[in-house]
């Protein structure tokens, strides 16, 4: 697991991901959890994700293979954000989101999802477009980490 420091006030574990969108590559990243501004042990973390955090990576285009999305529009303060929302995917990704529900409970449900310009999703919705015919790539897990 990669550790990555930066000024906001706030951290979380993420799957950078990248896809490739009109002759460009569309660089986003996949939440596994998000902690908020509650302290984090970096140890404690990489204990916790060490069986899960290089499955996609182990087999990289049968795990794309298995994942379904679906366009969708989230409202985060008051403002419309972008989505393309997985309603199939392995479940190894939920038990590795539940093992952090005592540190901090983010939201009810666990929904990945991958968040681009509207463009891009509305392009992928309506070409009905799957993961894999935009080469979706999964990075190494990072833990993205704020100033908490």
């Amino acid at each position: 697991m990669k550790i990555v420091q930066h000024d906001k006030t706030y951290s979380w574990l993420q799957y950078p991901v990248s896809l490739d969108f009109q002759g460009a590559v569309v660089n986003a990243h996949m939440t596994v959890k998000f902690f908020g501004n509650v302290p984090i042990n970096c140890y404690a973390v990489e204990r916790m994700v060490a069986t899960h955090e290089n499955k996609p990576l182990e087999r990289p285009m049968g795990f794309v293979k298995s994942l379904a999305w679906f366009d969708e529009i989230f409202t985060k303060d008051g403002k419309d954000v972008y989505v393309l929302e997985f309603y199939r995917y392995p479940s190894w990704l939920t038990t590795l989101h539940q093992k952090f529900d005592l540190i901090r409970g983010d939201y009810r449900i666990y929904r990945p999802h991958i968040t681009l310009p509207e463009e891009v999703v509305a392009t992928i919705a309506n070409m009905r477009l799957r993961p894999w015919d935009v080469n979706l790539q999964f990075k190494e897990l990072e833990l993205q980490l704020g100033t908490t």
